[in-house]
């Protein structure tokens, strides 16, 4: 009997399990197929681990051997430098971001000292990719009973290209998604009658980690705390609850602010902050900027179906269910419809870029908002299999077709020749000419990996006089693109006598990469 009873609950924990082993796989898979980082990532292990400042230190007219990187001593935790969160609290108070996403990676990267891997930042977005998976199933639950339902979009969220391209980017908004969505079920499940003693503390907690993790979760902070206030005040008329709420939100502001003071001055005195606050005084691009999220949202989770699935969505009713009330389920809608519209809205304003990193938080909310109430239609209008039957053909189809279009940009495989080249000229000395010492960042991959670098800035190239002549024969060169790189090769060339031959190896980043040499 007891045996039996084992053999049930192990089978239960094992189907249980099975999404989130799924989603682990997939997740490893994609991370395996990365084949270099964004300059942004790169910042993500720098301003994690660096003692020395935020930017990367290095010497112009120095070369420096493979050992001496100044790139690898960025993106490292050096031996005696292991768990310093104070110096990346220091680093993120002269950067423009909160301090707790590098904090983990820092953590992580701690116990490798002097080693550097995509591994460390993405063993923190697989952890909080899992978590979020989790989340979302919760507040997918509280939307609809059905298990089929819970099930197809388990699938859709796991094999969506929006999600994946989230993971896939070494930052901060796996996290950012995960503080979102955990934020939704807990207002959700308070909304349901949970009255745990542990419901206010985790709001508070969030609420804290999330301004910790990126500002513009903020903003879906104050926009569904807005909207749920107006739930207690108004359809509860429930004045105790409203002011614990109220309270509680205020005591993470409060929090927040004591625990990372500068986040103020990044908010309204920082160059990102008051480019937002410039951003919002002016209506130029607007619109497009609204197309060019929507196309994002339409191509990465929607595979390019988002107007047929959105407009059936409206066309069905979207607070309509067969299970409860029309005041019950508009009032849970609301709490996701409005702070997601919201922030869509303001980030759309606000977001220094177009790019779908600043939407990736609420991904799993728009995928919730378009696709549940289809799911339901199709499960009431149809019987039992058929329903299930039509449900997974349409995810399939939806999952299929986002992961064919989307552009994988942040695995950067396009640049593979490129450090195939660099990987087989590994015993050449390299010149690197910049502009801006943070644009030497962006190919760090690559420079890592030549016998020498020497850099030098483009405003004193007097300093090329003062490098010993290479007398290896060739010599690789990387030049900036917006100056002209040709020109800069064909003047190094003359200066060492290595002649007019030269080969374009590939571009990355802010610049081109040539081989200089009298041969091939």
């Amino acid at each position: 009997m007891n045996f039996s009873i084992k053999e049930t609950n192990l089978k239960k924990i094992f189907r249980q399990s099975v999404p989130y082993i799924l989603f682990l796989i997939v997740m490893i898979v994609v991370l395996s197929l990365k084949a270099n980082l964004h300059v942004d990532e790169v910042f993500t292990y720098g301003l994690s681990n660096h003692m020395g400042g935020t930017q990367v230190t290095i010497e112009d007219g120095r070369t420096y051997s493979p050992e001496e990187n100044p790139l690898n001593d960025y993106m490292t935790v050096q031996i005696g430098q292991r768990l310093e969160f104070g110096n990346v609290w220091e680093n993120q108070k002269n950067d423009v971001h909160p301090p707790l996403y590098y904090s983990l990676v820092h953590f992580v990267s701690s116990f490798f000292p002097n080693e550097f891997s995509i591994w460390f930042a993405g063993i923190v977005n697989i952890i909080f990719g899992e978590l979020s998976l989790f989340m979302f199933r919760r507040v997918c639950s509280q939307l609809s009973s059905s298990k089929k339902i819970l099930s197809v979009m388990t699938f859709m969220f796991i094999f969506s290209a929006g999600i994946l391209m989230n993971i896939s980017f070494l930052r901060m908004y796996v996290m950012a998604m995960f503080w979102v969505l955990q934020l939704t079920w807990l207002i959700l499940d308070h909304m349901n009658g949970n009255k745990s003693k542990w419901l206010y503390p985790a709001m508070f907690a969030t609420a804290v980690a999330g301004a910790l993790t990126h500002y513009y979760c903020i903003v879906y902070t104050v926009a569904i705390s807005v909207v749920y206030c107006l739930y207690l005040l108004f359809k509860r008329k429930n004045w105790k609850v409203f002011l614990k709420y109220a309270m509680t939100m205020s005591l993470a502001a409060g929090c927040a602010l004591v625990v990372f003071p500068a986040m103020l001055d990044h908010l309204f005195s920082g160059y990102r902050g008051t480019q937002a606050i410039s951003s919002l005084s002016t209506s130029t691009g607007y619109l497009q900027n609204l197309y060019t999220f929507l196309d994002l949202f339409n191509i990465q989770i929607f595979g390019g179906f988002m107007w047929i699935f959105g407009l059936a969505a409206i066309s069905l009713g979207l607070f309509s269910s067969a299970e409860v009330k029309w005041e019950s389920i508009s009032w849970k809608w609301m709490v996701i419809l409005i702070p997601a519209m919201a922030y869509f809205l303001l980030i759309a304003k606000v977001a220094p870029y177009q790019t779908d990193r600043y939407m990736f938080p609420i991904y799993p909310l728009i995928m919730i908002l378009v696709l549940i109430p289809v799911l339901s239609f199709l499960e009431n209008r149809f019987s039992g299999k058929n329903a299930m039957v039509i449900s997974c053909c349409l995810g399939a189809v939806i999952a299929g077709f986002s992961l064919e279009k989307t552009t994988w940009f942040y695995l950067f495989r396009d640049s593979l020749p490129l450090l195939a080249s660099a990987s087989n000229h590994k015993n050449l000395d390299a010149i690197y000419i910049y502009e801006e010492p943070w644009q030497v960042a962006s190919d760090a991959e690559e420079l890592m990996q030549y016998k020498t670098v020497t850099f030098v800035n483009a405003a004193d190239l007097e300093k090329l006089n003062q490098i010993p002549t290479k007398n290896a024969g060739e010599l690789i060169v990387n030049a900036p693109n917006r100056l002209n790189p040709d020109v800069y090769v064909r003047d190094i060339s003359e200066q060492y006598g290595l002649g007019n031959v030269e080969e374009k190896l590939g571009s990355y980043g802010y610049g081109s990469t040539y081989l200089v040499g009298k041969s091939k």
